[in-house]
């Protein structure tokens, strides 16, 4: 709110700066440093008229001054309020004679008077007044206005210059806020833009990151049915393992069971044997002789080894094998 107070009270600043120097531009190339006042001629007397012409001037002096009449002035023809150096030059050209007054300076600030007295009525319209580079304003009394029309005149185009000041001034105010508003605009377009692209980016960050969970969870899963498919398989592997070390002890009673018959076979015949070479003269000796001599050639050194043993290992692997079928 501060910073568009300071900014109005420096546009009307401005405003009026720049309308003041206009102002004094304007008067001074436009408005007249001097201005001469030409009367109506009036009879005085009988065949005698004056005709009174006001020299003003202001800040600057009249150089070489010149006012043409109708007909020939001469210099007692002519009365002033001030001194004045005043030539008379008389015009021979033409079909009509008549002077021209030639004043060859009039100092600034001065208020002159002249009456030119003829023997004729003289119309004011054919006075002419030559500035030569002066800037002098010519008024004829006869044509005067209405002070209110000239004070309108300068209010116009007082207006007018206003108007054109303050339409630069709104147009250079407006543009300044253009150009603010363009870049404010540019500001917002670029946030809205990284905003966008912060969106699109956080969109495509988190889809991404969806996709990975996707990808973490369709991996669990394998994992997780890979893990239960080997733990499926280690279970069916362990009982397989389980029958087949129940079927290994099955095997190993039956194996054992078998051998401990063979053994006791073996045995009966050997007792036999023995018994018979026993009646023989020296036959233990000769008995045990022969036996070791078939276990050298056959090599079958267990056989001489007490395996009273087996019958208890047959029932503890039938125990393990009870146990195992409990379960």
């Amino acid at each position: 709110m501060g910073t568009r107070v300071v900014e109005a009270i420096i546009t009307a600043a401005l405003v009026a700066l720049i309308t003041f120097i206009s102002s004094l531009i304007f008067t001074y190339f436009f408005n007249y440093n001097s201005s001469i006042r030409i009367g109506t001629s009036n009879e005085i007397a009988e065949n005698q008229f004056i005709l009174p012409i006001n020299i003003n001037t202001f800040e600057k002096d009249i150089k070489n001054l010149r006012i043409s009449t109708p007909m020939p002035i001469t210099e007692k023809q002519i009365k002033s309020n001030q001194p004045l150096e005043i030539k008379i030059l008389k015009s021979n050209i033409g079909t009509k004679t008549g002077s021209v007054l030639e004043i060859d300076k009039v100092s600034s600030d001065k208020n002159i008077q002249l009456v030119l007295t003829t023997s004729k009525l003289i119309n004011d319209k054919d006075i002419q007044v030559s500035g030569n580079g002066n800037k002098i304003t010519t008024e004829y009394l006869s044509e005067a206005k209405n002070p209110l029309q000239a004070q309108l005149k300068n209010l116009i185009l007082n207006a007018i210059l206003y108007a054109i000041i303050f339409g630069i001034s709104t147009y250079l105010g407006n543009r300044r806020l253009d150009i603010k508003n363009k870049r404010l605009k540019d500001d917002i377009d670029h946030i809205e833009e990284r905003r966008l692209q912060h969106k699109q980016d956080a969109e495509e960050a988190l889809a991404q990151l969806h996709k990975r969970l996707e990808d973490a969870k369709i991996a669990y899963d394998e994992v997780k049915d890979d893990a239960n498919n080997i733990r499926n398989k280690f279970k069916e592997t362990e009982t397989k393992i389980e029958e087949a070390k129940t079927e290994s002890l099955k095997r190993q009673i039956l194996l054992q069971a078998k051998l401990n018959d063979y053994r006791k076979e073996l045995n009966f015949w050997r007792n036999t044997i023995r018994k018979v070479i026993y009646e023989l003269p020296n036959g233990e000796k000769k008995a045990e002789e022969i036996f070791k001599s078939i276990s050298t050639s056959l090599k079958t050194y267990q056989t001489h080894e007490n395996n009273n043993h087996d019958f208890e290992t047959l029932k503890v692997l039938a125990k393990m094998i009870n146990d195992k079928d409990n379960k």
